[in-house]
């Protein structure tokens, strides 16, 4: 759907086909705001970004517009490609900071770890490249999830989803998002129960955006690239081998 079928849809379903009561101002306002959320639910449209990065610095920076990296790879001055599992993976940043402290202090060379510190907008390297890793141009390589284009005001052709072929199916999604928006605008129990007809904000008891939601994730997969990993140092048990100290044997008695 363009921009302009969108909008006459939207006031159809709100019983407003002229635009009186909401603008399609507001309504594409709305529109944007519904593909950012589709995007945070569903990871669903996905952008490869090379990266050149600079030696001795563990930082790249990334786009203001990207919400998550997903994957990575680094490209080693022979040409091999490092991927996870394979010498370069992805690291929490609290594991980072928890299971390798110094990792600021770390001298230059080839990068094995990343991490994506969002408050920052950047791709931390670890140990930062030196100057041989870093000469190789678009040597870092970020499977990214970026904040949809808003659409074109200007032209009633504009496409969501920066025009991502695949997610044309599930255009409705922004149409229900944007309808129950606009009926909470009413403020009377039959509008907020409309509304909640729309969208529940609640996949286990879903309305017609949920249902869309739920079709877009059967549809495409949902990776985390940095998982979370359960931190955790022993202190000692109640068991332990003979000769081996322990609470319950602190001499280390056979």
């Amino acid at each position: 759907m363009q921009r302009a079928d969108l909008e006459a849809e939207v006031g159809r379903l709100l019983g407003d086909p002229n635009n009186t009561r909401w603008s399609t101002s507001v309504i594409d306002l709305r529109l944007d705001a519904a593909q950012l959320d589709v995007q945070k639910w569903t990871n669903a449209v996905k952008t490869t970004t090379s990266y050149t990065p600079t030696a001795n610095a563990s930082g790249v920076t990334v786009g203001d517009t990207v919400i998550d990296i997903l994957r990575a790879t680094y490209t080693l001055p022979d040409g091999t490609v490092r991927i996870e599992g394979a010498g370069f993976n992805p690291i929490n940043r609290y594991q980072l900071d928890f299971e390798r402290p110094n990792w600021p202090n770390e001298d230059p060379g080839e990068p094995v770890l990343w991490t994506f510190d969002a408050s920052t907008k950047q791709i931390i390297l670890i140990p930062a490249p030196d100057a041989a890793h870093a000469a190789v141009a678009g040597a870092l390589k970020a499977l990214e999830v970026r904040q949809p284009t808003a659409l074109s005001t200007g032209s009633s052709t504009s496409v969501p989803f920066d025009s991502n072929a695949l997610m044309v199916p599930y255009h409705r999604a922004l149409i229900y998002w944007t309808v129950s928006e606009c009926l909470k605008d009413n403020q009377d129990s039959d509008s907020l129960s409309k509304a909640k007809y729309f969208r529940s904000n609640d996949l286990d008891k879903p309305g017609e955006y949920e249902k869309e939601i739920r079709q877009i994730l059967m549809k495409f997969d949902v990776p985390e690239g940095i998982p979370a990993k359960v931190q955790w140092k022993s202190t000692g048990g109640r068991l332990g081998s003979p000769g081996q100290l322990s609470k319950s044997n602190p001499l280390g008695f056979s």
